[in-house]
C-alpha cells in the first residue's frame, strides 16, 4: 500500500441507495421519509435513499458498515410488518468531499462497486415502510433472519428453518431441552 501525504483528503459525504423489492411492490408518489441517526441522517424520496454522513469516514467500506445495521433493521421491520421482500436497499453511489488535514496527511483508500440492474416492481404503494426507531438488527437477529430468508427464497424447508431457529434460540439462551 502506497502512502501519499495530502493537505486535503476525501471524506465520504453521502451514500446513495436505491429501493429494491421482491417484484411485487412498487412505491409511487410515496411521502418523503427523513431519518436522523447519531452518525448520519437520511432522506428517502423517489425510491432513492440519500445518506448524509455527519461523522468523518474516509473509506466507503467503513461508512457503509456504519449505515448497514440500520438498513438491515429497516428491511426486517418492513418485512415483518408489511410483506416479505417489500423493502431492500442497494448501494449505487458514493459522494466524496475534500476536507483539510494537518501537514502529516492521511491514508485514503477507495473501493469501486459494480451496479446491478433490478427488475421493476408491480404493486403500487403510496408510502414507504416506517424506519425503525428502537429496533436494531443484532448479530443474533441477522442469523435468524438469514434462515428465514433462505426459507422464503425456497432454499430451505419450513421444518428445517424452524428447527434451526429454535435450536439457535435455545443455544443463545442456555436452555437445554429434555426429551
Amino acid at each position: 500500500m502506497e502512502v501519499i501525504v495530502l493537505k486535503t483528503a476525501s471524506r465520504v459525504a453521502k451514500l446513495q441507495y436505491k429501493i429494491i423489492t421482491d417484484g411485487r411492490t412498487l412505491y409511487q408518489n410515496a411521502n418523503v421519509t427523513n431519518v436522523i441517526q447519531p452518525s448520519f441522517s437520511a432522506t428517502l424520496k423517489d425510491n432513492i435513499l440519500d445518506v448524509v454522513m455527519t461523522d468523518d469516514y474516509f473509506s466507503e467500506a467503513i461508512a457503509r458498515s456504519i449505515v448497514q445495521p440500520f438498513l438491515d433493521a429497516w428491511e426486517i421491520k418492513a418485512s415483518l410488518e408489511q410483506c416479505y421482500g417489500c423493502l431492500g436497499f442497494e448501494h449505487f453511489s458514493t459522494v466524496y468531499e475534500e476536507v483539510p488535514f494537518p501537514e502529516e496527511g492521511i491514508r485514503v483508500a477507495y473501493e469501486f462497486q459494480t451496479l446491478r440492474i433490478v427488475e421493476k416492481a408491480t404493486v403500487a404503494k403510496d408510502s414507504y415502510p416506517e424506519p425503525p426507531e428502537t429496533f436494531l438488527a443484532s448479530q443474533e437477529v441477522l442469523d435468524l433472519w438469514n434462515r428465514y430468508k433462505q426459507y422464503n427464497e425456497g432454499k430451505e424447508s419450513l421444518l428445517t428453518m424452524a428447527n434451526a431457529c429454535v435450536t439457535y434460540l435455545d443455544m443463545i439462551s442456555g436452555y437445554q431441552r429434555t426429551c
